[in-house]
């Protein structure tokens, strides 16, 4: 129905392939299909599961979210013109080849949705809640998040330091 999220994946290799499968398979998911530059490898995959071999990134980039499969070292390109077009996007482990790679494809995710150079963004580590990682937003920090989550409105300084307004964290609190 409506309420599907279109997702794809580019690369199809050994971790590839299994994102593809879940992917096709998954309820709430259409998976628009597959991207690898190993032509052969495509084919397999994407006949096996079922879904479109793509021609480019930019076609997978049709998609609201990627998942990135490729070999390591093309990870920052292709995560990179892929937040670029709008895409959420799931990088497969390891995330780059040095610290450097991480920071420039985080730069490049809090761009994409704040809109701000990377030269104006606090980049922050997300926040650990049990076992899971999320961002209620970018570039909101652990302090304020804390607060959000007691359920108090923090000051309003620190509000505007994060470029949050105040009727958003009204919001993340309701």
């Amino acid at each position: 129905g409506d309420h599907q999220i279109t997702a794809a994946v580019v690369g199809t290799g050994h971790l590839g392939r299994h994102h593809v499968r879940l992917l096709a398979a998954m309820e709430g998911v259409r998976c628009l299909g597959a991207f690898d530059t190993d032509s052969d490898q495509l084919r397999l995959v994407t006949a096996e599961h079922g879904v479109a071999a793509l021609a480019s990134v930019s076609e997978a980039a049709q998609a609201q979210a990627v998942v990135v499969a490729t070999p390591t070292v093309t990870h920052r390109e292709v995560a990179g013109s892929l937040l670029e077009a709008g895409c959420h996007v799931l990088v497969e482990k390891p995330m780059a080849t040095c610290l450097q790679e991480c920071d420039a494809m985080i730069a490049a995710a809090e761009s994409a949705v704040t809109g701000d150079t990377p030269e104006q963004q606090l980049v922050d580590l997300p926040i650990e809640t049990g076992d899971i990682l999320e961002f209620v937003r970018p570039g909101v920090q652990n302090r304020l998040f804390q607060e959000l989550r007691r359920g108090r409105l923090p000051p309003e300084e620190m509000l505007d330091l994060h470029g949050l307004r105040v009727a958003e964290a009204r919001r993340l609190l309701a």
